[in-house]
């Protein structure tokens, strides 16, 4: 009468013998769903085998078994793989026990000192009356022969789905905005429990009692969080409750400039931008000049920043990707440029120009100390910030260098001067025969 798993599952006898002795059942954090008082099945060479222990404990979902049972003789006995039913059975990592619309369970259960648990061999099999939650029959172990479900003799024993309401369904999920969405809510009992549902819904989506179908499809401007209670209740004890979790996401976007330009020697900063429910994660593909860097700063912005090294000027192709898990994510091409060219600054109102060379940084530049008693002459390299260019490496909220027009002489004139003390120069550099390329 003993039936063999099927090779592929044999095939996997040692690796599950490992992750089963390894693997905790506290780790499951619940007590199952069978009843306090029926919960024990019986086997001649094994004992006692108790459906609900103090750590552990069966879950019967409508669908399928989950979860721990513990053999006095015999230690844990699992019921299904962490990949959750229903179960195909057909490999070590999608074995378990399922149930039909009848309630006849099939499929195997595990036990590190049992081996595979059949419950469904031949002459033999195990159903749960849809009626009662009762559970009756034979499963067979490869290693300990059968285990009865239910005995009505000297001693009488039973395993039972506990009849007050329980819901068994996960406590959350995530629609997306614009896309249609489903989610069933689960519950066992005796009789039948009945679903009520308390808290507000997002427009398009709906909850129908009779099917415990929650779904639809988010309207526009609906992303956010929706807390839910469910509640079962079938009038034998306690009703069920479940604090529940609905996101509904809204698809990430990149709402930053898809370009940057970056300077060899100097210090540039670019900060990438998305939107999304949730806050979108923010990544990059595409290598970097020596001296900048990516960053995700967890908030929904990244910052691409550095001094690009001596010697890495040239077109940088990058990829930036927005993920929050809903529906997909938002790419953007990016290119970042680092280049050594001039670029022409203007003043405030657009009507005058001065060309600032960065590849060199050598303007000579004159400040006058007090009333001509003395002067300082040296060389440096600019930075814009608005509309003066301050000078790099010195103290940015004092010395600039401004370009003014002059509404009454017509001709514009640019300064430098130290803001803290008032004190101005002449023009910095009016030759013109030297300028860069593109500042002529």
């Amino acid at each position: 009468m003993k039936k063999n798993p099927p090779h592929e599952m044999r095939l996997g006898l040692l690796a599950l013998s490992l992750l089963l002795v390894l693997a905790s059942p506290q780790a499951m954090a619940s007590e199952g769903n069978i009843s306090p008082t029926d919960k024990y099945a019986w086997s001649e060479t094994s004992g006692w085998i108790n459906f609900r222990p103090a750590d552990g404990g069966v879950i019967v979902h409508p669908t399928y078994l989950s979860g721990y049972a513990w053999g006095e003789n015999i230690g844990w006995i699992k019921l299904g793989s962490d990949t959750g039913g229903p179960y195909a059975n057909t490999t070590n990592t999608n074995w378990g026990v399922n149930r039909d619309a009848s309630g006849n369970l099939s499929g195997y259960g595990w036990g590190t000192d049992v081996g595979w648990i059949n419950f469904r061999p031949t002459h033999g099999g195990v159903t749960i009356d849809p009626g009662t939650g009762s559970f009756d029959g034979y499963a067979w172990s490869e290693n300990t022969g059968w285990i009865h479900f239910k005995g009505t003799g000297g001693v009488a024993y039973n395993v039972a789905i506990r009849p007050e309401p329980v819901i068994t369904s996960g406590d959350r999920v995530t629609f997306t905005v614009g896309h249609p969405g489903s989610f069933a809510v689960t519950a066992t009992g005796y009789p039948t429990p009945t679903l009520s549902k308390t808290g507000a819904l997002p427009m398009g989506i709906t909850f129908n009692p009779a099917t415990g179908i929650l779904g639809g499809t988010p309207a526009p401007g609906t992303a956010g969080i929706y807390p839910l209670t469910f509640r079962a209740h079938n009038g034998v004890g306690a009703d069920g409750v479940q604090d529940f979790t609905l996101t509904v996401a809204q698809t990430p976007g990149i709402t930053s400039e898809n370009h940057a330009t970056f300077i060899p020697g100097s210090f540039g900063l670019f900060t990438v931008k998305a939107t999304g429910i949730p806050t979108p994660a923010l990544g990059r593909s595409g290598g970097l000049p020596d001296g900048v860097t990516f960053a995700d700063n967890g908030n929904g912005t990244a910052t691409l920043s550095g001094t690009p090294a001596a010697g890495t000027t040239g077109s940088y192709p990058l990829t930036f990707t927005a993920h929050n898990g809903a529906d997909s994510d938002a790419t953007q091409d990016f290119t970042l440029t680092v280049t050594l060219s001039a670029f022409t600054f203007n003043d405030d109102q657009g009507r005058a120009a001065l060309c600032v060379d960065n590849l060199r940084g050598t303007w000579i530049y004159v400040v006058l100390k007090g009333l001509g008693s003395g002067s300082y002459t040296g060389t440096g390299r600019f930075t814009s910030r608005g509309n003066v260019l301050w000078l790099y490496g010195m103290d940015s909220g004092r010395w600039g260098l401004n370009l003014l027009y002059n509404d009454k002489a017509k001709r514009a004139m640019a300064t430098f001067g130290d803001r803290a003390s008032g004190v101005r120069s002449s023009l910095i550099d009016t030759d013109t025969t030297d300028n860069p390329p593109g500042c002529d």
